[in-house]
């Protein structure tokens, strides 16, 4: 076996490792924005409940603006109606009046004690709004707090995905045409680490147990071959403190 490729099996192995930082970076970037979509989400579900308790309370004071305003025309229409009955000229007229009147004036009371009641809701209700517009804010700035963490985070793992791509551009570019078109090959056509090692007789991509002396020339350092089942690149256990002469 040449030093040569022997070499050439060394930088596979530390290409192996740069792979599989690379790959694991890449899920962690991956995963991301999975999980700052579910903080959104979450915020965006605390919003939705303060939305609902203060779309209730806009309804109270809606329908206490209406019943006010109701009020206010009855109280009108009273108004004039006693002003009325002062031109009836008979007693039988003077009495329905009256009678109609006295039927506006019941409607009255029973709007007087609506607006009573809607105040009070109101003011119940105020201490609900209240309390679900703290909840929200605390919610959404623990919520918010965590996404930044996130985007921060995001960045770092960025930054350190990028510098392995640089230093893979480097390791690739030591071996020989031979070996970077076999790597950039398999690279492009599965999926994850190109690049697996062969121990007890199996392909550790794909765990299928390999022919013997597929194996055995694997184990050899005589060449470079890949998994008839996954089709990843093979390479051997060796000792990589051993000096080349």
């Amino acid at each position: 076996m040449s030093n040569v490729l022997k070499d050439e099996y060394r930088v596979l192995t530390e290409l192996k490792r740069t792979d599989e930082k690379v790959f694991r970076l890449k899920k962690e970037l991956d995963q991301i924005p999975v999980e700052i979509a579910d903080i959104e989400a979450e915020i965006q579900k605390s919003l939705d409940i303060y939305n609902g308790v203060k779309a209730q309370h806009d309804q109270i004071e809606k329908n206490l603006r209406k019943a006010e305003s109701d009020l206010r025309e009855k109280e009108d229409f009273l108004r004039k109606a006693e002003s009325k009955m002062m031109e009836v000229k008979t007693n039988e007229e003077y009495q329905a009046a009256l009678r109609e009147n006295e039927g506006h004036k019941t409607a009255k009371g029973e709007l007087e004690e609506s607006v009573l009641n809607l105040i009070s809701d109101i003011e119940k209700f105020k201490a609900t709004l209240q309390q679900a517009d703290s909840e929200h804010k605390v919610r959404s700035q623990k919520f918010n707090d965590a996404k930044k963490k996130l985007q921060e985070e995001g960045k770092s793992i960025q930054k350190s995905y990028e510098e392995l791509l640089e230093k893979r551009k480097g390791v690739v570019a030591s071996v020989s045409n031979e070996v970077r078109s076999l790597y950039e090959k398999v690279a492009a056509a599965v999926k994850g680490v190109p690049i697996v090692k062969a121990e007890n007789g199996l392909c550790t991509g794909c765990h299928v147990k390999l022919r013997p002396q597929l194996f055995n020339e694997v184990l050899g350092l005589k060449s470079f071959h890949r998994c008839p089942s996954c089709g990843k690149i093979l390479i051997a256990v060796i000792d990589e403190t051993e000096q080349t002469t």
